[in-house]
């Protein structure tokens, strides 16, 4: 390791993808950040655009002060690309974010002191997540569907997470001890170009958690993160829950295998029984925050179920 490399400390790994506007909103407030340029390093994995992302990149190298490198990853994937940004990185810490957020000027500088300052050292921090829509938020918009947006606030105080709580994919921050230990993000989970995939985070932070490692809200470390007007329609809460439950069955079996499968057959065609006709009364409803909350659950059951009972069928053969 040169003498550049070891003055770095963190590593930001922003991943694109055809989003070129954005990505240029997000560099120029990374290079306003509190933090020392000298100590950390940006990382732009350019996940295989078709857009003028590169062109961005460049222009912006040419006039930002920062330690700035584009990677092109050819191969479609967050996770692909998240984890190209790993083995080109430097910094004992690991931070990303998504292209379409705006980190608060702190934003470093905290995830720098969550992990120097606070003890026990956690192996992850993340930060609060502030919505950026562009359009208002319907009424009928379920309070507990914000997750979804991924919306995060835990509160003005830091500490570490409860065993329910999770950090988000678009703010979050690693020790490089984490990957040697517990290897690279799942590349079956996570978008694929415009194959809707989630939740590749929530499976390392599950394992972080199962190994009694420590993960650490930060609110200071703050980010605003676009939500785009498709992301507040009816049809794509319903879509984005379904998907979500086909990955949350293959997270809950890729942690326990033996434990998911011992669930019978019978058992998730009562439950695909139980939901299907309750779903198709709920749609005919009237749309307000109530039912909407529960036609979105049934959705989320039964994308689990339906993933639940696909696995099960490949493991009988």
């Amino acid at each position: 390791m040169n003498k550049t490399h070891m003055s770095i400390e963190l590593s930001v790994i922003i991943c694109t993808f055809n989003n070129s506007a954005m990505l240029m909103r997000c560099l120029n407030a990374i290079s306003a950040q509190s933090m020392p340029a000298s100590l950390y390093e940006l990382l732009v994995v350019d996940n295989n655009s078709s857009d003028n992302t590169h062109h961005v990149v460049s222009e912006f190298s040419k006039v930002c002060p920062l330690n700035i490198r584009y990677v092109f990853e050819p191969r479609q994937g967050l996770s692909i690309a998240r984890n190209r940004g790993i083995h080109e990185s430097h910094g004992n810490i690991i931070v990303f974010a998504d292209d379409d957020t705006v980190p608060h000027r702190l934003w470093l500088e905290s995830i720098h002191t969550a992990f120097t300052a606070i003890t026990p050292e956690p192996s992850a921090v993340g930060g609060r997540i502030v919505p950026l829509p562009e359009r208002p938020i319907p009424d009928w918009f379920p309070d507990r569907a914000y997750s979804l947006l991924a919306v995060l606030d835990y509160g003005d105080n830091g500490r570490f997470l409860k065993d329910n709580e999770l950090i988000y994919g678009c703010n979050m921050a690693f020790k490089r001890s984490v990957f040697d230990e517990f290897g690279l993000f799942d590349e079956k989970l996570g978008l694929q170009g415009n194959i809707k995939r989630w939740s590749e985070e929530t499976q390392l932070i599950r394992q972080l958690k199962a190994n009694d490692r420590k993960v650490y809200y930060s609110p200071q470390a703050e980010v605003q993160h676009t939500v785009i007007a498709e992301k507040l329609t009816f049809k794509y809460l319903i879509k984005r829950n379904y998907t979500q439950g086909i990955t949350d069955a293959r997270i809950d079996f890729n942690s326990d295998p033996a434990s998911f499968l011992k669930t019978s057959l019978l058992d998730i065609f009562k439950k695909i029984n139980y939901i299907v006709p309750r779903l198709l009364y709920r749609l005919f409803k009237k749309r307000t925050k109530n039912t909407v909350e529960i036609i979105r659950l049934y959705c989320y059951r039964l994308g689990y179920q339906l993933m639940s009972l696909n696995i099960k069928l490949f493991y009988r053969k």
